[in-house]
């Protein structure tokens, strides 16, 4: 068995992103069951800070690798630096988010090493020696569990489903490796030019206390006219699901999900959302989730702290009834 168990870490040049936070509470979980070290790879450009910061996590190693050309930490140049370190350590496994990046990079890394590759793994765990790996089928309508054995390193992309906080324990700065990047950013057939962000409105729904996240459920746009009054009442920003990001009906910078953003609010209420693996990576690490869905069954549920199964009308009625009821108590 290999020494190391080792996480590719995303991060915004001052901070890992809450997908890789999650991804490295349950690889300290499991780099401590295997009795091994955890390290984490840094790549991009000007990695100062979020070294620093990474420093201060419960891993024993940072291994760095600060290039122009992995500026964006994604694309083949990044498998190809990937390559070089992983052949030289050989960790137990490599685990990354579930997203784009790692849709793009997974496979063209266990390729390049002869790898075993599972991606969009809801759950890993060890069992007697093996990889116990729990993925969705039928979107998310019924879960696998897959045996792996841990005969040779494995790759995996997790798409974590509920609530994965850890408070890191300092253990004093971590060692830091740093590899030269400058034999595996040769430029590609297919590479990066730019990435362009959306004019924003200013919304920011990463830093809501309160968030009502919407999905195709609502029925109608109308019914939007409810979410508001209610988000006004609490006062609370509104999410979306990406079917009514497609729709039109709310502005992309209010999507939750893999392709949208990742939020931990206080509180999270699910009106008419089924509960998609994409959505829920996007917002399970919300610290109280209520759901409103008439489907019983609805995946959501799975995630949910309080379920209200019924009709979402006469359920945001009531509620906006009682928001109102609470504050003219509080006034008085």
């Amino acid at each position: 068995m290999a020494n190391e168990l080792m996480v590719v870490a995303e991060h915004d040049g001052m901070q890992p992103t809450p997908a890789t936070v999650n991804v490295l509470n349950v690889a300290r979980k499991l780099a401590d069951e295997l009795g091994v070290e955890l390290a984490v790879v840094v790549l991009g450009d000007q990695l100062e800070k979020v070294v620093r910061t990474f420093q201060d996590m419960k891993v024993e190693q940072i291994l760095v690798v600060e290039h122009m050309n992995l500026k964006w930490n994604w694309g083949i140049q990044t498998a190809n630096v990937l390559k070089g370190i992983l052949s030289d350590i050989q960790p137990s496994a490599v685990l990354l988010g579930y997203n784009y990046q790692s849709i793009e990079v997974g496979p063209a890394l266990a390729v390049r090493l002869g790898w075993t590759f599972i991606s969009n793994c809801l759950d890993l765990q060890l069992l007697g020696g093996k990889w116990i790996i729990t993925r969705q089928l039928y979107g998310g309508l019924r879960h696998v569990k897959i045996e792996l054995e841990c005969d040779r390193p494995a790759i995996f992309s997790l798409c974590l489903l509920g609530t994965h906080h850890s408070e890191w324990v300092q253990t004093g700065p971590a060692r830091v490796v740093r590899y030269s990047a400058d034999d595996n950013t040769k430029v590609e057939k297919a590479r990066i030019l730019d990435v362009q962000n959306p004019v924003s409105s200013g919304v920011d729904i990463t830093k809501a206390d309160i968030l009502i996240g919407v999905g195709r459920g609502i029925g109608s746009k109308a019914n939007l006219l409810l979410i508001e009054e209610l988000a006004k009442q609490l006062g609370a920003m509104i999410a979306c699901t990406r079917a009514l990001s497609d729709s039109g009906w709310l502005p992309s910078e209010h999507l939750v999900g893999i392709s949208g953003k990742t939020v931990t609010p206080k509180v999270y209420i699910a009106c008419g959302i089924s509960g998609a693996a994409q959505h829920i990576a996007g917002m399970s690490g919300s610290r109280r989730i209520i759901a409103i869905n008439k489907d019983p069954s609805a995946p959501i549920f799975q995630v949910a702290h309080y379920a209200i199964v019924g009709d979402l009308s006469e359920t945001l009625s009531a509620l906006i009834e009682e928001a109102k009821r609470k504050l003219q108590v509080a006034s008085s």
